[in-house]
């Protein structure tokens, strides 16, 4: 059958459509093994093909499984794997934060081994990363790391408050390495270096006076402080140094 002002179809067979082409190579038709190397042109259009190892491999057995629908003719590759494939921008910006993230945990978790002397043990370097990851990835990307930070910390000496204590005051150092972020990107530093000594230091074991007493408080205030004070201090070094801002940068965070 013929459609007027287009190609010739036959009933019960694909289309065709037009072959893709090398830009810049007049007459190369594509085949299989082109199609991740080069940019392809089809209907006057543009398509990227990315060059990882896995796209190259589904480009094969896509390509493959419509030359048999085909018939064994090339062309009209539907390009639905180079579209999944293909890396947005946003995506990508995502996975490196992600990948930030991961690392932080990392040392945050290393960080937990290195005390500071304390009634409890759980005083340690496990939220400088937490603190160094609000200012680069905002306040999310911190309370995963800090939160994580305080629960491995906890861990080396085997939860001594009880895990549901443990949990809640990891759920403070999410919210007050939070603030600390916050306040840091809005250039705010001194403030956030203060907010965040005096949250971590003095407001987290004041909120555990109903539980455990003042006594708990008066013997953890002056541990909470110091390592408060080097863990956040630490990080805003870190945070300003020209090596962790030229990566920062380099990551696009």
């Amino acid at each position: 059958m013929k459609v007027p002002g287009g190609p010739a179809t036959v009933r019960g067979s694909l289309p065709q459509k037009p072959p893709l082409k090398r830009e810049g190579v007049a007459g190369d038709e594509a085949k299989p093994g082109d199609l991740p190397d080069s940019f392809l042109v089809r209907d006057g259009k543009t398509h990227g093909v990315n060059r990882g190892f896995f796209c190259r491999i589904g480009n094969y057995l896509v390509q493959g499984s419509y030359d048999l629908m085909e018939g064994g003719r090339s062309g009209g590759f539907p390009l639905i794997l180079v579209t999944i494939c293909f890396v947005k921008e946003e995506e990508l910006m995502r996975l490196r934060r992600l990948v930030v993230v991961a690392l932080f945990i990392g040392m945050s978790a290393v960080g937990g081994f290195i005390k500071i002397p304390s009634p409890t043990g759980t005083v340690a370097l496990d939220s400088l990363p937490g603190y160094l990851g609000a200012v680069l990835l905002g306040g999310w990307g911190g309370a995963v790391v800090g939160f994580l930070g305080h629960l491995f910390s906890a861990g080396t000496v085997l939860f001594p408050l009880g895990l549901p204590i443990h949990l809640f005051i990891a759920t403070q150092m999410a919210v007050f390495v939070s603030i600390f972020g916050f306040l840091y990107r809005k250039r705010q530093r001194f403030l956030a270096v203060l907010a965040g000594i005096l949250l971590n230091g003095v407001a987290a074991p004041a909120m555990l006076i109903p539980i455990f007493g003042a006594g708990f408080f008066a013997a953890m205030l002056l541990p909470l402080i110091v390592g408060s004070a080097v863990n956040i201090f630490l990080a805003a070094l870190l945070s300003a140094s020209d090596p962790i801002q030229k990566a920062g940068k380099q990551l696009g965070l």
